[in-house]
């Protein structure tokens, strides 16, 4: 199976309403990367986002897993097999790992600044 969107008939309706100049083709073709324009991006981020669609990449969906390692005093959020955020809660600082390479390193984010880096990390796996 390769990657796609899956919608339920609420969020294929929700979807088509939000891009009534695109055909069901073209919607079809961005949920399953079989296009990767602005517009399709954009459909997929929407899908997403706002119509309760789930990311399925050969078979398992990507959804945020949250796990806290109390020794190492941490908190870690995967998102697939590839990205990862990790806050170390004694220092403040949270860094972001895309296939195990740092990418990113922040200090002391609020959480609208966290949940701003998490929906920055969805848009990267919905490009990539």
């Amino acid at each position: 199976m390769s990657k796609r969107i899956s919608l339920d008939q609420t969020g294929r309706n929700k979807l088509n309403k939000a891009f009534p100049h695109l055909s069901r083709v073209s919607i079809w073709n961005a949920l399953t990367w079989k296009t990767d324009s602005e517009i399709s991006r954009k459909v997929r981020y929407v899908a997403v986002k706002q119509c309760g669609g789930v990311i399925v990449d050969g078979g398992m969906s990507l959804e945020w897993e949250t796990s806290h390692e109390e020794v190492e005093k941490t908190m870690t959020q995967t998102l697939g097999t590839r990205f990862k955020l990790v806050l170390y809660k004694e220092t403040g600082v949270s860094v972001l790992l895309v296939d195990g390479v740092e990418k990113r390193r922040d200090q002391g984010l609020t959480i609208p600044e966290w949940e701003a880096l998490q929906a920055e990390v969805e848009q990267m796996a919905l490009t990539m």
